[in-house]
């Protein structure tokens, strides 16, 4: 069945009405610029069409993207069925058999999964063929055996599906699970930082564990704290209630002093879900069970806020960039037309006239990117600087937080393998913890901040050259079409957007050459992806066989320690070292590359956008110039024609000019 969200509270429904009416814009702003051949004018640099086509890629494929977190038990998957109204995910698999679940939209007569298996980057990039549901209701609870343990034969699914959340371009994802440090540092440097919500499940019995604080505070870190948390099992609750053990009131008073400090919502970010009655309410067709159960103030919190903040910014993004490519073009069409009364011999004589201020302005142009050249190169250096003091201040902390950490377990001299690896992977897990959060801090507080201010005071250095040169193009296209008279467009002061190194550091930009050895040992990490930076100096200094290193050298090294708890933890803060040691000069290498890859982007698509604007004048006063010496152009048709694309165009400004007002951005 379609699981859906009652209408009057679907705040998506507004979101995904004006992201399609901003596509049929983009497109018709397209045609425009085809008809007027503004593209084929152009021999170098970044293109409007070029502009507009990267609009339209971003609108019709960014999604909103909303992750779900929680403990292995924690009712994810059924709360994910009761999102679906159906049974469809497995649920109460074992942590290691669990596959990452990606659910996107589909209708009825379409719905169908897609797997992707396991094994290396070449063989998890082909997909299987479309499956129906039954089929991929079976194979997600497939597994096959490793000399470790029991894992699924696959990597992630996808799952199309006709869940109304996901009608305007929401993602769900459905991660693996936080049940021991790998998989934290998957999520949390994998997943989190690309994601434009997240939704945290609890176990109302459990509600917050050391796991759940260590994921937590890396998202803090990570400066991502709009959390939606999910308390689910809440059928508990009521139960202890009548018991007399406990009223609800006060269990849940209790539980929104826990989680309330780990979300900017507050208590307003707490959503109480008994999610089998959800479930069968939908399978059911049973509104008041599904009103009672408590999901629908979390579906519509969850719509709002998707649509109002993270949906708004991505589309007033691409609405400010399509009203500066109509305003632009409108500019041209005007020009043509002026271009087309004038006579070829007039027009050829004012080209002519025009070359030396465009040489000159080519000139400048190059003046403006070797400041920009010089400013990125001093950023790629400092970067490399940062991950350097990070990776030279790692280890007395690693062998602090060992000393620091008690362990509990009653051990001695005579204490089993197994009861030796007892005590040490709580210790591995807990310096693995503050690990990672020490360096989501350092990318977000340090990284980022240090970036940032760098890339601003380039920004502020050519903004004022950037401006002069647009302004002198536009003196020279004018002058050309006999145009001086109109009043100057003046450039538009846009806000400098930042590379999110989060993201990038987490995951790892495509073009960016990443070492073998990173590269497999964060594909352990990842599932075969080609993960590095933050993931995978985790992956290096954590190994999966690190417990069992530090047993062995335990009981090789007791002699002259005074207790086994002594030896354990400097034997673990030994080993770790060593691993950290092995990804220390690949990560300060890495860091440098994403920044240097992040800011190379930046500076050629600003080479680009203003190169562009060169070679759009000579072309497209060559062009007309061509058609007037043929002796076949008409130049009353071609100002007609002209004239009735600049209405066209102009009608494109006044949806866009009420889309502003719609959006109180006018």
């Amino acid at each position: 069945m379609t699981a859906t969200i009652p209408a009057q509270t679907n705040h998506l429904a507004v979101y995904e009405r004006r992201r399609g009416t901003l596509i049929d814009l983009t497109k018709q702003q397209l045609g425009i610029v085809d008809q007027l051949g503004l593209d084929q004018h152009q021999t170098e640099g970044e293109t409007i069409g070029d502009q507009l086509r990267g609009v339209l890629t971003r609108l019709e494929h960014e999604h909103l993207r909303v992750l779900i977190i929680g403990r292995f038990s924690s009712g994810k998957s059924t709360f994910i069925n009761a999102l679906l109204g159906e049974a469809l995910l497995p649920a109460g698999l074992p942590p290691t058999t669990a596959v990452l679940c990606e659910i996107m939209y589909a209708d009825e007569q379409h719905k169908h999964g897609i797997l992707f298996p396991r094994g290396s980057k070449e063989e998890a990039a082909r997909p299987s063929e479309p499956i129906d549901i039954d089929q991929l209701r079976a194979k997600l609870k497939e597994k096959i055996t490793i000399k470790k343990g029991e894992i699924s034969p696959y990597e992630r699914a996808e799952v199309h599906w006709p869940l109304e959340l996901c009608r305007a371009g929401v993602h769900i994802v459905d991660t693996v699970g936080l049940e021991d440090a790998q998989q934290r540092d998957r999520v949390t440097f994998a997943e989190v930082p690309d994601a434009d919500s997240i939704i945290y499940c609890v176990d109302s019995q459990s509600a917050f564990s050391a796991a759940d604080r260590s994921v937590l505070e890396r998202m803090h870190a990570l400066d991502r704290r709009s959390i939606f948390f999910v308390v689910t099992h809440y059928d508990m609750i009521r139960k202890s209630a009548r018991r007399g053990e406990k009223s609800e009131a006060e269990t849940r008073a209790s539980i929104n002093r826990d989680l309330a400090p780990w979300t900017d919502k507050g208590e307003n970010g707490i959503f109480y879900v008994d999610s089998l009655d959800a479930l069968d309410g939908r399978v059911e067709d049973d509104p008041g069970k599904i009103a009672a159960s408590g999901i629908l103030p979390l579906e519509t919190a969850l719509g709002r806020f998707l649509a109002e903040e993270k949906g708004r910014a991505k589309l007033v993004g691409a609405l400010r960039s399509l009203l500066r490519c109509n305003r632009t073009v409108g500019e041209k069409i005007a020009d043509q037309m002026e271009m087309w009364r004038n006579t070829a011999s007039k027009l050829a004589a004012r080209l002519e006239a025009a070359e030396q201020p465009l040489s000159s302005l080519k000139s400048s142009l190059g003046m403006i990117m070797e400041i920009i050249d010089l400013n990125n190169a001093t950023i790629a250096q400092l970067s490399s600087d940062l991950a350097t003091a990070f990776m030279a201040k790692a280890p007395d902390q690693i062998r602090q937080w060992a000393a620091d950490y008690e362990i509990t377990a009653d051990i001695g001299f005579f204490s089993t393998d197994e009861e030796l690896r007892t005590a040490i992977q709580p210790l591995i897990d807990y310096v693995g913890d503050q690990l990672g959060k020490e360096l989501a801090q350092w990318m977000v507080g340090t990284l980022s901040r240090a970036v940032g201010t760098r890339l601003k005071s380039t920004e502020s250095q050519v903004r004022e050259q950037e401006h002069v040169f647009l302004l002198e193009a536009q003196r020279i296209r004018r002058k050309i079409a006999g145009t001086e008279g109109r009043k100057a467009l003046l450039p538009e002061e846009t806000p400098v957007e930042l590379p999110d190194l989060v993201v990038n550091l987490g995951r790892g930009p495509r073009d960016v050459e990443v070492s073998p050895a990173m590269r497999a040992a964060a594909g352990a990490l990842v599932g075969g992806a080609a993960g590095w930076g933050a993931a995978a100096l985790m992956a290096v200094a954590f190994p999966v066989g690190v417990v069992a290193a530090i047993v062995a050298a335990v009981l090789g090294a007791l002699f002259g320690r005074e207790t086994v708890k002594d030896a354990i933890k400097e034997e673990a803060a030994a080993n770790l070292l060593a691993g950290l040691e092995k990804g220390k000069a690949r990560f300060i290498a890495d860091v440098g590359q994403v920044v240097a890859s992040e800011v190379r982007k930046r500076r050629d698509a600003f080479e680009a956008r203003l190169a562009g604007e060169l070679s759009s004048i000579r072309g497209e006063v060559t062009a007309i110039l061509q058609e007037k010496t043929k002796g076949e152009a008409d130049a009353k048709r071609e100002t007609n024609r002209l004239e009735k694309l600049d209405g066209a165009n102009g009608e494109i400004e006044n949806k866009l000019s009420e889309l502003l007002f719609e959006a109180g951005l006018a």
